[in-house]
């Protein structure tokens, strides 16, 4: 599954069955990613980067979740990915 945009942002509720992580590419000065939980709350920062780039997560476990962006107003590209 994969999300583009620009900005701060909330992801709609997914569900994974298996080890999953997230791959991004970034734009912005600054992005945290955030794993939240199936209701929106905050559960970990799952990422961070400074300077435009690419990056990716440590694994999570399967479940309900949301993800969160935060940082400056840039744009952004995430997956969601099996872990290898």
């Amino acid at each position: 599954m994969s999300f583009t945009g620009v900005g701060e942002w909330t992801s709609p509720e997914f569900d994974v069955d298996q080890p999953w992580r997230v791959v991004w590419s970034t734009e912005q000065s600054i992005l945290t990613l955030e794993r939240r939980t199936s209701d929106g709350q905050f559960d970990t920062v799952i990422g961070f980067q400074t300077g435009s780039g690419d990056g990716q997560s440590e694994v999570s476990q399967p479940g309900s979740y949301r993800l969160g962006v935060r940082g400056s107003e840039e744009s952004w590209q995430l997956r969601v990915v099996p872990s290898r």
